[in-house]
């Protein structure tokens, strides 16, 4: 359950207002930013904690507001978004990843007061905030060999 709820209050940060630009928010890659510079490992260490040894690709993005930074990991492959705060937070420890099998809902009255679940919209907007602002990371197999 308080998976679920810092789930809410993080993604309650990028969620859209009308629009999936916010006012005030700012967009970053994370390979320009020392607070995220370590995304590569922190993903094969993510994929590695899962027993994944496939293959994979991921799309990234920073977004920084008033309230803080935030970086987005979006994997298609495993069906997730995670938030994670940066490079002294492992992955695998983040407790904001939201599954897109069981977390996306069709429409804002499908949430019906929920503090986990997001809409379809949402998440096409936060894929266009990723091809917009982010990049695109490859993981191979001989990555993820121990």
């Amino acid at each position: 359950m308080i998976k679920r709820l810092a789930v809410s209050a993080t993604f309650a940060l990028l969620m859209p207002a009308g629009s999936f630009a916010q006012s005030g928010t700012t967009y970053f890659r994370l390979s320009s930013n020392s607070h995220y510079d370590q995304y590569r490992s922190r993903l094969v260490e993510y994929l590695r904690s899962r027993h994944d040894r496939h293959a994979t690709r991921f799309c990234l993005f920073g977004s920084k507001d008033e309230t803080g930074a935030i970086a987005t990991i979006i994997w298609p492959d495993g069906q997730e978004i995670i938030d994670w705060g940066g490079n002294r937070e492992a992955l695998i420890q983040s407790i904001s990843i939201l599954h897109l099998k069981t977390d996306v809902v069709p429409t804002e009255a499908d949430i019906h007061g929920s503090t986990y679940l997001v809409t379809r919209q949402w998440v096409k907007d936060q894929e266009a905030l990723c091809e917009q602002y982010g990049e695109t990371v490859r993981i191979s197999a001989a990555d993820l060999k121990p």
